[in-house]
């Protein structure tokens, strides 16, 4: 499966969640998940130095022109979405689902 992370580098509940999905990166890692942080409209140079500061282990992508964050209907920043491996979104919302991902976890 992948997680998809939707953030911004001035949302300071985004920068909870990156913390976050590091701590957990290498065991959902181990569990199945591939990890994609998607930047929703900000610079290339703006968004290098903030991962630079954070050193964030998972991959990084620009959404620059926020089509992908409205192909998935993202209303908001942060915003997770859970995509299994046939493709079919199972998971979105605005945290991690600390108490329940593991039932999320691909089979």
């Amino acid at each position: 499966g992948v997680i998809l992370l939707f953030w911004t580098t001035w949302c300071p509940f985004c920068r909870q969640e990156l913390r976050i999905l590091a701590n957990k990166y290498s065991q959902l890692m181990v569990d199945g998940w591939e990890v994609l942080a998607v930047n929703v409209g900000e610079s290339a140079a703006k968004v290098d130095n903030f991962v630079k500061s954070y050193s964030l282990p998972f991959k990084v992508l620009f959404d620059k022109t926020t089509s992908v964050s409205r192909s998935f209907e993202v209303l908001g920043v942060p915003t997770y979405v859970f995509v299994d491996k046939e493709g079919k979104v199972i998971y979105v919302e605005h945290s991690f689902p600390d108490a329940d991902y593991k039932a999320l976890l691909p089979k």
